[in-house]
């Protein structure tokens, strides 16, 4: 019999939901044209974002990183301006900080404590034993 099909999350989902945040927010918008606006340009960033990203990645990683730090100092600029508090902000730079640096060094550093456990759970390791041909 074949196997089951597998269950298989792919980047539509995450499209889709991007797609339902624009227009909910854009539904907020006093006039048709700044809705209009809203989610022109918020559809041009969702899907040439990824495209452009992978690109700039691939040319220069110094170049992507850069950009990086630069949206998240963007989006930080923003969150101080519209929120108008300090500690929403630094909690946010704190939890991107975190995410991106402490977690991935923390998690690098306990390898060194990672021990191979065997036993009836893993998969099968075959043995294979090489005979000399009978003559």
């Amino acid at each position: 019999p074949p196997p089951p099909p597998q269950l298989q999350l792919n980047g539509a989902l995450s499209l889709t939901a991007a797609c339902l945040a624009v227009v909910l927010t854009s539904s907020q918008m006093p006039s048709d044209l700044d809705a209009f606006t809203q989610v022109l340009f918020s559809f041009e960033l969702i899907i040439l974002s990824p495209a452009l990203r992978r690109r700039l990645r691939s040319s220069s990683f110094n170049l992507f990183a850069m950009s990086s730090v630069m949206m998240a100092a963007v989006a930080a600029a923003l969150l101080l301006f519209f929120c108008d508090s300090l500690v929403t902000t630094m909690s946010f730079l704190f939890t991107a900080i975190s995410i991106v640096f402490i977690a991935p060094a923390y998690y690098v550093s306990l390898q060194k404590f990672r021990s191979k456990i065997n036993g009836p759970w893993d998969e099968a390791m075959p043995h294979i034993r090489l005979y000399e041909p009978l003559s």
